[in-house]
């Protein structure tokens, strides 16, 4: 059996056919330019969605359904918040709106939920019964995936730790999509990483993390330093709350050389005191979150 997932991100929309044991036999994947309306990124998410099932029919895929992933939180199919990327899809019906143009039954989950269960059961958690999955990209989140309580509603639980304040009396900041100033996201997430540098004076043109990461600059190692301190306090926190024995992190910043992972790491371990989860990075890469959303449609419980 086979099913679509779609992992729609602040930079990208990813797309896959996949089987139940993991297996990609499709993808596919656009730009989300992010700053459209929500009528417009819904388009591309439906064309993707449509690519897949007609080249799946060509090769006489069985579908079973569309899995689909989503910063934010979803209720009964819609989005009710946003997370800090996409906003403007809030209220939007996903499953509805997809499932009508597509003709597949649909379920929608935060992405970060679809992250931590593609890994937990393809990946670097798969030899791991309680895995938590942390997104550090564009925004921040996190899910969790407890197999010992398949069947149960705590199987699979997302982690909004782009949403923990880690710095309550900040002060400098603007306010975050969640009302909030001195959370994770805010200080640690791509975008805010690329923001703060440039707030504090930062020289390089048209700069994104990978360049800020490679300056000489005193503020863009001020920066990076603060997202590794604030992201390892909110990891710290994720793993305080639900002690999984394995961390996965993945999503684009994460990408980042092996000095700055080191350096995260230490910070997590710093603030997580007594805790001992072994933190790795993804080993699904860059459709990690569409297999995830795929596979909505084998682990709804």
């Amino acid at each position: 059996m086979n099913a679509i997932g779609i992992d729609i991100g602040a930079t990208k929309i990813k797309g896959v056919v996949a089987t139940s044991s993991g297996r990609i036999l499709i993808r596919r994947e656009v730009l989300t330019k992010a700053n459209r309306e929500k009528n417009e990124i819904l388009r591309d998410i439906i064309s993707i969605a449509d690519f897949l099932k007609k080249e799946s029919q060509k090769k006489h895929f069985n579908i079973k359904g569309v899995g689909i992933g989503v910063p934010g939180m979803i209720k009964s199919g819609k989005l009710i918040f946003g997370g800090g990327t996409l906003t403007q899809l809030v209220g939007l019906d996903l499953a509805k709106g997809i499932k009508k143009e597509i003709g597949f039954k649909v379920f929608a989950d935060n992405d970060s939920n679809c992250f931590a269960l593609a890994e937990s059961y393809f990946g670097a958690g798969k030899h791991y019964k309680r895995v938590a999955g942390v997104i550090w990209g564009t925004g921040i989140g996190g899910g969790f995936i407890d197999k010992n309580n398949r069947g149960r509603n705590r199987h699979r639980m997302s982690v909004e730790i782009g949403h923990f304040v880690v710095e309550p009396n900040i002060k400098s900041e603007p306010k975050d999509a969640c009302g909030a100033r001195g959370c994770v996201e805010n200080l640690a997430s791509g975008k805010n990483i690329v923001r703060r540098y440039y707030a504090m004076g930062g020289k390089i043109k048209n700069a994104g993390v990978k360049e800020i990461y490679r300056s000489k600059e005193k503020i863009a190692k001020k920066v990076l330093e603060d997202a590794y301190k604030y992201l390892g306090m909110g990891i710290s926190i994720l793993i305080k709350r639900t002690k999984p024995e394995i961390v996965v992190i993945g999503g684009g910043v994460s990408s980042l050389p092996q000095s700055a992972y080191k350096k995260l790491v230490y910070y997590i371990y710093r603030y997580a005191d007594k805790f001992s989860s072994k933190i790795v990075k993804s080993k699904l890469g860059n459709f990690g979150g569409a297999l995830g959303a795929a596979s909505l449609m084998f682990r709804r419980k």
